[in-house]
């Protein structure tokens, strides 16, 4: 018992240095793997994604350790769930140009100077366990109050990216008039430089988390789950500004002696890192208010503060060591309202207003760390004025959420039960954007803004089906969207009988 007692103030003390110790400074970089991240904000299992994720009013089972901590008072058994998640994202591809590389036949007339832009974010599928929980009612009564205790992993991003997809790739070309023509194929065209970034990012972060709920009068609840969050990130880029011809290379900078026409830009991250945090939530189900003891409306809230974390950083010229920082991640912070309204029998209907303060992300933001956008392509050549900075910009969005359940028995009352689900919500842009550029040339620039634009608004459409039988249930939920789309499955188990 000693020895226990020993390991869990272990636990407690390095949690609580981990909460009160300052971190690095926060600063997210302009580099192209750090503009998007499509974290998993919607509420965890498949009935929660089938109702479009309104759910933090409706969460009555092992979800609700993070959909609504005080919704746990509805788990009247242990209960025990798991679930596994696929996301299958598109590919985004901006382009934009200024003048042509297009040398006329007839009169050998050029549009120079040329400027042409490629931004290429490129995700991969992803599938993991994505969510397990397991929560513990407390026999009887604390002081007259039922408690309930739970513990449960979830997994917030699970992602990689490159920065090319098939013959697309991220890059800068240019081309002035003093440049020469050339062959391309079987086309004459201007002679260009080419700034080509290759490489991506892989990050994961995963919630470890320890919750309850408590019951503070007969129709009000409230929770509370504190996390502790885990980041595992790699980043590495590499910018390479091809010259051939050598008529625009820093002749200052030292380089490979195997690539004599060529400056080589690289930035790695590579670290782990992590934080603790909490979500708290307050639940209203006034059922005094009703005769029959049980209300059909439930209310929900619930805050949720996201991790910071903080990892190194380093870049290179041509292999020698240039810069060192932290480069921060946030997760920004969500606030979420929610009601929902069941029928006497078939029908429960939820809607939830969620905001998400994504400008989170862009606390302490570095740029200049991208070559592409830091005004360094063709060495500042394009009216770039070093009095003017380059800005980006993110802003706070609002998620609308709405769903329906439709639950029957095929076979009649006491059958297995069925349970059908629809649902919708709208996301906002939740991508890093370029706000302005620093160069006098208006059309300069437009193609910047162009090719480093946010995304936009996505309407996503969900639906699923659960099946229950004895003690366990099997739920399948489905999500798609402009942006890709999602498939959960989730298997519960509920142990005993109600206490």
């Amino acid at each position: 018992m000693a020895r226990r007692r020993g390991v869990i103030l272990r636990v407690v003390t390095a949690l609580t240095i981990a909460f009160l110790s300052p971190g690095l400074p926060q600063a997210l970089t302009d580099e192209e793997t750090f503009r998007e991240f499509r974290f998993n904000f919607v509420n965890p299992g498949a009935r929660a994604l089938g109702m479009g994720g309104a759910f933090a009013a409706v969460a009555d089972d092992a979800t609700a350790a993070q959909a609504n901590p005080a919704g746990l008072q509805y788990v009247l058994t242990p209960e025990f769930f798991l679930e596994y998640r696929s996301i299958d994202q598109d590919t985004t591809i901006d382009r934009s140009n200024v003048g042509s590389l297009s040398v006329d036949q007839s009169t050998g007339a050029r549009s120079l100077p040329f400027l042409g832009l490629t931004s290429v974010s490129n995700p991969d599928t992803t599938s993991d366990p994505s969510f397990v929980s397991f929560v513990l009612p407390i026999r009887g009564t604390v002081a007259g109050r039922r408690v309930r205790i739970a513990g449960s992993r979830q997994v917030v991003l699970s992602e990689d990216r490159a920065l090319s997809s098939g013959g697309s790739a991220t890059e800068a070309r240019f081309a002035f008039p003093s440049f020469p023509n050339t062959v391309n194929g079987s086309t004459v065209e201007a002679y260009s430089v080419d700034t080509l970034v290759s490489g991506g990012r892989s990050a994961d972060i995963v919630y470890w988390n320890v919750g309850g709920s408590i019951d503070l009068t007969q129709d009000f609840s409230a929770g509370l789950t504190l996390t502790y969050a885990t980041l595992d990130l790699k980043s590495d880029t590499l910018t390479e500004v091809i010259d051939p011809l050598q008529l625009f290379l820093d002749p200052t900078h030292p380089r490979f002696p195997a690539q004599p026409s060529m400056d080589v830009y690289r930035t790695n991250a590579d670290g782990k890192d992590s934080d603790v945090t909490f979500t708290f939530g307050i639940h209203l189900h006034p059922d005094s208010v009703f005769a029959g003891g049980v209300s059909p409306w439930r209310f929900g809230a619930v805050y949720r503060r996201g991790a910071r974390f903080s990892v190194p950083e380093k870049t290179f010229l041509n292999g020698a060591p240039n810069l060192m920082f932290g480069t921060t991640i946030v997760v920004p912070d969500r606030y979420a309202i929610s009601a929902s309204y069941r029928s006497p029998v078939h029908w429960l209907f939820s809607l939830e207003i969620e905001r998400v303060e994504y400008t989170d992300l862009l606390q302490g933001f570095r740029t200049g760390v991208n070559y592409l956008t830091g005004g360094q392509v063709a060495g500042g050549a394009f009216g770039i004025n070093p009095g003017q900075s380059v800005e980006f910009t993110i802003d706070d969005g609002i998620i609308p959420r709405g769903g329906l359940e439709y639950v029957f028995w095929p076979g009649g009352k006491g059958s297995r039960r069925l349970a059908l689900w629809a649902g919708y919500y709208r996301t906002p842009d939740d991508r890093i954007r370029m706000l302005h550029f620093n160069s006098d040339d208006s059309s300069v620039n437009a193609a910047y803004m162009e090719a480093f634009r946010g995304g936009g608004p996505a309407d996503h459409i969900t639906g699923g089906v659960g099946f229950e039988f004895g003690p366990s249930s099997l739920r399948l939920a489905g999500e798609g969207s402009s942006e890709g789309r999602q498939f959960v499955g989730t298997y519960t188990y509920r142990f005993g009988t109600g206490r």
